[in-house]
């Protein structure tokens, strides 16, 4: 990432391209409220995605119309005026308008700047392209009247696509259509004894020209169904090379830049200045990108999975200034052309995502103990304690491993045998973003707690970070032979007492992830019905419902956890992306799992 001292704006360094829009006066193009909801009617009815929506009906209508073949009359009577060739070849590249100006509608409801330049070429040669088909002024007219729209509105469109994508599609379409018109030759030629017509010299270069750009050509014509073929190849040469620019120019920035070690000291400042959240030691990973606020005082945590920036909870800063932090992140994404994802944030912060246009719904559940609370007695508690009670017959004790109190090298083996053989029994390797992976080096720094046999044999171990100033913890690894099914409770509720009688304030066992518990179903929406029908019957597969199970031994307080994110058709790539950023194999990983 860019420090935020740097003169040029990037997707690493968000603080400085806002305080350059800002500083040069082009703080309209990026409008605070985002919700068109919103929006006065006569507002939404003139806004962006409502020229999105006209030009993708227009790409539809247009595709339709050059599919409907016109009279012989009307043929013969534009015969007068326009080549033959010209006025029947255009519903090729009137079929190829429609389409394209289906991807345009795409890239202008995200109101990129590509999209609108690639729009205004299209609409400038739409007339062109109806009027040598036909005299239909109404045709001819209605992409006049988009491109004025497109220029009044021309501000709106401030999202940016990726330079290098865009360089790389300027110096790689030439050469693919010169590819792809040598290829064309060569088609021809192999069936040059198969084809009548060669009417001109140069019939062989102006047909492979013609067919390339979607005309039918006059220059030649197949006497058999091989030469039929190797003509209709021809025809797909140019939509590829054209489909693969619109690809190129309309792709998101991809952030290349990674944060620095400048980057990662502001946040850890951030953290321990006014950290109040289990996930905030999960900011200093390697696998972040941070946004800092204009003024310093927050910074939103975040990874990236194609065209989605997945925050990692709530912004982390000055608890005045979040609520702004949002709407900053949410216009640098808009910039960006990236859809931001907040997930799993806490109920406080609601209102200022549903201020900037985002819908939320409860996505997980936070297992916390309030420590001076705390006991092992009574009913509610018979589990835990029956475990710890078997722990103690069975000689186990509960150890504090740090490096302060000598290494050995044994402990540390067997820890990660213990984690390679959970790993295997998951079909699977570890996950990041919010979770943490086992590391030597990590259980130097932290430490772990082992529960150990007389014989010296671990049989469970578990890792805690620090959150709340120090006031709390958080547990993150937990991982137990498969024969010691109760070490890791009685574990857990060893480092309960230890914590208790440290001074702490909370424990947290973490979030069980898509656990609506005591819900009334009736009170549900559509997407937490989704959810709670994927945590009742996909458990086998993924396991939460186990997870929120043994949790809820421990007699917590359950605080939910919401997703806040925009539009509920992105929901299926919502969850493609959550997948894509907590396993480096995406979605077929988790499956396996």
């Amino acid at each position: 990432m860019t420090p935020a001292s740097s003169s040029s704006p990037s997707p690493g360094s968000a603080t400085t391209a806002l305080q350059v829009a800002e500083g040069e006066g082009l703080l309209p193009l990026l409008p605070r409220v985002e919700n068109e909801e919103a929006c006065p009617l006569s507002q939404r009815l003139f806004a962006p995605k409502a020229l999105a929506w006209v030009t993708g009906t227009l790409g539809a209508f247009n595709f339709i119309d050059a599919l409907i073949p016109r009279e012989p009359e009307m043929i013969e009577r534009m015969e007068e005026f326009i080549p033959l060739e010209i006025s029947e070849g255009s519903r090729f590249l009137q079929v190829v308008a429609g389409v394209a100006l289906l991807v345009l509608a795409r890239g202008l409801w995200r109101q990129k700047h590509a999209a609108w330049v690639l729009a205004v070429a299209a609409f400038t040669l739409m007339p062109v392209l109806h009027l040598s088909r036909d005299f239909n002024w109404t045709y001819a007219t209605t992409p006049l009247i988009m491109l004025a729209w497109l220029f009044v509105k021309r501000k709106a469109f401030v999202a940016k696509s990726d330079r290098p994508s865009i360089g790389r599609g300027l110096r790689l379409l030439p050469v693919l259509a010169g590819a792809a018109y040598v290829g064309s030759l060569v088609l021809i030629h192999q069936v040059r004894s198969e084809l009548g017509g060669f009417k001109t010299p140069n019939a062989v270069p102006r047909a492979a020209a013609e067919l390339l750009l979607f005309q039918k050509t006059r220059q030649v014509h197949p006497l058999t169904p091989r030469a039929a073929a190797n003509l209709q190849v021809i025809t797909f040469g140019g939509p590829v090379v054209a489909l693969l620019g619109l690809i190129l120019f309309l792709r998101p920035v991809v952030a290349r830049e990674h944060p620095t070690v400048e980057d990662f000291a502001r946040v850890k400042r951030l953290i321990d200045q006014n950290g109040d959240d289990i996930l905030d030691q999960f900011a200093l990973m390697e696998d972040k990108q941070f946004f800092f606020t204009a003024d310093g005082r927050c910074v939103v945590v975040y990874a990236r999975w194609r065209n989605f920036a997945v925050t990692l909870g709530d912004p982390i800063g000055v608890e005045a200034g979040k609520a702004g932090a949002v709407a900053e992140f949410s216009r640098f994404c808009r910039l960006n052309d990236w859809q931001p994802v907040f997930y799993t944030v806490s109920p406080r912060f609601l209102d200022a995502y549903l201020q900037q246009g985002f819908t939320s719904f409860k996505i997980a559940e936070e297992a916390v103990l309030v420590l001076k609370d705390f006991t092992l007695k009574g009913g509610r508690y018979q589990n835990v304690r029956t475990a710890q009670n078997r722990a103690r017959k069975l000689g186990w004790q509960t150890v504090w491993y740090t490096p302060a109190n000598g290494i050995d090298h044994g402990w540390e083996a067997q820890m990660k045998l213990i984690s390679d053989a959970w790993l295997a029994a998951k079909h699977g390797g570890e996950m990041t973003f919010d979770i943490g992976a086992f590391s030597v080096e990590e259980i130097h720094l932290r430490g772990a707690a082992l529960m150990i046999s007389p014989e010296g044999r671990v049989e469970a171990f578990c890792t805690w970070l620090p959150y709340a100033q120090g006031r709390g913890r958080v547990i993150d690894l937990m991982r137990a032979r498969h024969d010691a099914p109760l070490a890791m409770d009685a574990l857990i509720v060893d480092c309960l007492q230890k914590f208790q009688a440290d001074g702490l304030e909370e424990v947290s066992l973490a979030n069980a992830p898509l656990a609506n518990c005591e819900e009334d179903p009736k009170m549900l929406s559509k997407e937490e019905k989704a959810v709670k029908y994927f945590f009742e019957n996909f458990n086998k597969l993924y396991g939460y419902k186990s997870l929120f199970f043994f949790k809820n031994k421990f007699v917590p307080q359950w605080r939910p956890r919401y997703l806040a994110y925009r539009g509920a058709a992105s929901l299926p790539m919502i969850a493609l992306a959550l997948a894509g950023i907590h396993t480096p194999g995406g979605l077929g990983k988790i499956w396996k799992s």
